[in-house]
């Protein structure tokens, strides 16, 4: 299942297994069921469900221990499901907004690391009927080297991209401030508008106060 969904970034198939993770990362497939849709081979939830059967075969402790494993990526599931109520939300602005929540496993070596990510689709009101849409991505990393980093990418209709970094730690900060041209240039490379790209000390606005953190699986397990 970790070779299935897990990225490995910078490879060619990483793109595709991004868009795996988000339609059949589990978060949409209640949704897919109550519109009639039939889940494919790749489904999590589905996947799930298989290796809970297969493991009442395994020895008393081997099968406490999937079990254990099963249900929490289940709970993990489950409340991005919750956070991610595919409708639109009016916001107290009078702007809307419509969320996807998920958990990606990051192969980076012989290293595996959780990846959370949120998308937002953001509409608010420009004069008097039209309205405008704002894409927006946040992602939180827990790396073994380099610590706690998010990132914030904020993206328009017409291909403005603003993105940001907070890092816990400063040799992260200066790790990546050092990237942030090279970084920038790949982007206008891809056809995007030249980048304002920041990096910041310490904690993002969303992750203020912020102390319980959350993993996709128990690694040891």
């Amino acid at each position: 299942m970790l070779q299935l969904f897990g990225l490995r970034p910078g490879t060619p198939e990483a793109p595709q297994t991004l868009q795996q993770n988000v339609q059949a990362g589990g978060t949409q497939t209640e949704a897919q069921l109550a519109a009639g849709k039939q889940l494919g081979k790749t489904d999590m939830k589905g996947l799930l469900r298989q290796l809970q059967q297969q493991s009442a075969d395994l020895p008393v402790e081997q099968r406490q221990r999937m079990d254990q494993l099963i249900q929490t990526m289940q709970s993990r599931i489950t409340h991005n499901q919750l956070s991610s109520l595919q409708q639109w939300k009016e916001a107290p602005d009078g702007s809307f907004e419509r969320v996807i929540q998920l958990d990606i496993p990051v192969l980076n070596n012989n290293q595996m690391d959780n990846l959370e990510m949120r998308i937002s689709q953001e509409r608010s009101a420009q004069g008097t009927h039209e309205l405008t849409t704002l894409w927006r991505a946040r992602l939180h990393f827990d790396l073994e080297e380099l610590g706690a980093i998010d990132a914030e990418i904020k993206l328009t209709g017409d291909e403005q991209v603003q993105i940001q970094f907070w890092c816990n730690e400063r040799h992260a900060q200066r790790h990546i401030q050092k990237q942030l041209q090279e970084f920038g240039q790949l982007l206008q490379n891809k056809g995007f508008e030249p980048p304002e790209l920041q990096c910041y000390h310490g904690h993002s606005p969303d992750r203020q106060g912020e102390l319980i953190q959350k993993n996709l699986v128990d690694i040891h397990t």
